[in-house]
């Protein structure tokens, strides 16, 4: 079924310090399940962008072409920071700050994120020196968050940052559906995305029923055996099998970006996301109504 939304272009600007640590790549797999949970309702469908989407050119400097091809066409820029500042261009003291000035100048919206995991011990002094007078110079002329890593709270973090963004545009109202005739008018029913099995809709209901808290827990024994606990229920402990359908319940939850993991190191202990709070809404509303 295809669906009206507005595309919205999103710069991932970083120096390589950031790239290599694999960030941009997790920001890119989190914009991909934005669009599967929420363009369809929002109205919304997310680009990512970063320079290396820009074709090879040999009429200017590699930040100027940046800047044309990639930088100008995008609606947000994304920004993050950890050891480095970048490499100097013409004007600035790296492309990042270049792409990052540019397009706040041009008046659209840009998020700038320090990420605070322990600095390499081989980092270079002088690039350190000129991050720190950047991220003071950002403290007073903006507002910037500071990330404890790059994970999937990351992730996470700047997700939430993007929704809230979204949510206080209003882009669906931009789309004014067609009136039908009265005797014409066919009611719809509510399509959610991603699709869940059986055992991964189970899970996220139970979890969400316990507002206190919305965990899925794996538990591990020292027989070897394990079992997932969802508000006081248990699941997955009378056969390997069982067990495996419901690991992969769990899998799908996570990898749809409706479950969280990342504070616990182990990743035993899952956690509801806003997305997973609402999926689960949107769910109970439809098996309410069946």
């Amino acid at each position: 079924m295809s669906h009206q939304a507005t595309v919205l272009y999103v710069m991932l600007s970083s120096p390589s310090d950031v790239r290599n640590k694999g960030a941009v790549d997790f920001i890119k797999q989190a914009i991909g399940n934005w669009n599967t949970l929420y363009t369809e309702n929002e109205k919304v469908a997310l680009v990512a962008l970063d320079w290396k989407d820009a074709y090879p050119s040999m009429e200017t400097t590699g930040q100027k072409i940046i800047n044309a091809q990639i930088l100008e066409r995008c609606d947000i820029l994304l920004a993050l920071f950890w050891s480095q500042i970048g490499t100097p261009t013409e004007n600035y003291v790296s492309g990042s700050v270049e792409e990052l000035e540019t397009h706040v100048k041009a008046g659209k919206p840009a998020m700038v994120y320090f990420i605070k995991e322990d600095i390499p011990l081989d980092s270079n002094t002088e690039q350190l020196e000129k991050l720190k007078k950047f991220k003071e110079q950002c403290q007073k002329s903006g507002l910037y968050r500071e990330l404890d890593r790059i994970d999937e709270s990351m992730k996470k973090a700047i997700m939430d940052d993007i929704y809230k963004y979204i949510s206080e545009q209003n882009f669906k109202d931009n789309f004014v559906p067609k009136l039908e005739s009265e005797a014409s008018a066919k009611i719809q029913p509510l399509r959610l995305r991603p699709s869940l099995s059986k055992e991964a809709q189970e899970m996220l209901l139970l979890a969400a029923m316990s507002e206190n808290d919305g965990l899925i827990i794996r538990a591990r024994y020292i027989d070897g055996s394990q079992q997932f606990q969802v508000a006081g229920q248990v699941f997955g402990s009378e056969s390997r099998r069982e067990f495996a359908l419901y690991d992969a319940a769990r899998d799908e939850l996570l990898h749809g970006g409706l479950i969280d993991a990342s504070d616990d190191h182990h990743g035993n202990v899952a956690e509801l996301t806003r997305a997973g709070w609402e999926y689960a809404g949107k769910l109970k509303a439809i098996k309410g109504a069946g």
